[in-house]
């Protein structure tokens, strides 16, 4: 798409890590927009567009005023010439929805994020088992002024060693993907499509950003929005990396939109093959 595609490091290793304060105040709340994702999902948008990248939270109210209801993101673009079709100033400001940003501020701020499955393997454990026996007691009795040996029962507590089929948990990992052989994944969280979804509305609208920059022509819907599809899918797992998620999870996450997500929107437009 003759675009220049940046890696992002969370500067925190392979280990998924909140990155954000997890406090619960929704980012929208902040008048100034200077919320801890604002910033946080700014600095992400402007190391993919090669600029400054301002990110706006908007309240409900705010972005229904924005006039595009089932939209995750906005940018705007600035004036044109006329005579050449090409933009005058650059667009600098996008804005995200309520929806798509409650989801990138969980995302970030979550010690375990939410897109990871729980796992576990069942083996047979040695365990240590309590049990009632009976045992045989001779005693030493005098009966009639001559000594002689009785037998009674006894009931008496032991321990032994039995194999017990356990449930052993194991590390998470991706919901998506390939799980080895006998590894059990727990169910995703019922709004992993939508945390999928605010990280492609991210990285999707930092290229309408890119397109809309200074001297850049005019592009219709139609090329614009392929285009800006097939950039989000290229860079959405390196922005899962810098809300705080692992390589592999971002590289899960981007192969679940494209496989699971992508090709089935309805609007053709946005559906189209990389």
């Amino acid at each position: 798409m003759g675009c220049t595609f940046v890696v992002l490091a969370s500067g925190q290793g392979a280990l998924a890590t909140p990155v954000i304060p997890d406090t619960e105040a929704l980012p929208w709340t902040d008048q100034a927009h200077s919320s801890p994702l604002e910033l946080l999902a700014s600095g992400v948008a402007s190391q993919l567009a090669g600029r400054s990248v301002r990110v706006i939270c908007n309240g409900q109210y705010d972005w229904d005023h924005l006039g595009a209801p089932d939209a995750g993101g906005y940018v705007s673009w600035g004036a044109y010439y006329l005579a050449t079709g090409t933009l005058v100033s650059s667009a600098s400001q996008v804005e995200l929805s309520p929806l798509a940003c409650e989801h990138l501020w969980r995302y970030a701020k979550a010690d375990v994020k939410p897109t990871l499955c729980s796992t576990s393997t069942t083996d047979y454990v040695p365990q240590s088992q309590r049990y009632r026996a009976t045992i045989k007691v001779r005693h030493r009795v005098r009966v009639k002024g001559k000594w002689t040996m009785t037998v009674t029962s006894k009931r008496v507590w032991r321990t032994r060693t039995v194999q017990v089929l356990t449930v052993i948990p194991q590390e998470s990992v991706p919901c998506y993907g390939y799980a080895p052989a006998g590894v059990r994944r727990s169910q995703p969280d019922p709004a992993y499509a939508k945390y999928v979804w605010a990280i492609e509305t991210l990285a999707h609208e930092t290229l309408h950003i890119i397109d809309g920059t200074a001297g850049n022509p005019v592009l219709s819907a139609s090329v614009e929005e392929p285009r800006a599809e097939c950039f989000a899918m290229q860079n959405m797992a390196q922005v899962a990396v810098a809300l705080g998620g692992t390589p592999e999870d971002g590289a899960s996450i981007a192969r679940f939109y494209a496989e699971r997500m992508h090709p089935y929107n309805t609007n053709p437009i946005y559906a189209q093959p990389c």
